[in-house]
């Protein structure tokens, strides 16, 4: 009865594994993203960080800052 719906000429055991190592690239190609995204994250901010420093520091000299 469980059989029933399984399309004919489909292995099972392999398609269980194809869908395995589906899975598991689609986890490293996630992982690879979160990584690029954490990167452009610091890259970024470390950008803000500076630019809010540099403007901390005309406004204590009593520039405007620009």
């Amino acid at each position: 009865a469980d059989q029933s719906g399984i399309p004919e000429g489909v292995n099972l055991p392999e398609e269980i594994q194809r869908r395995t190592d589906r899975l598991a690239v689609m986890a490293v190609a996630k992982a690879k993203i979160a990584e690029r995204a954490q990167t452009r994250y610091a890259k970024e901010k470390a950008q803000y960080d500076t630019q809010m420093a540099r403007r901390a520091e005309q406004e204590a000299l009593g520039q405007k800052p620009r």
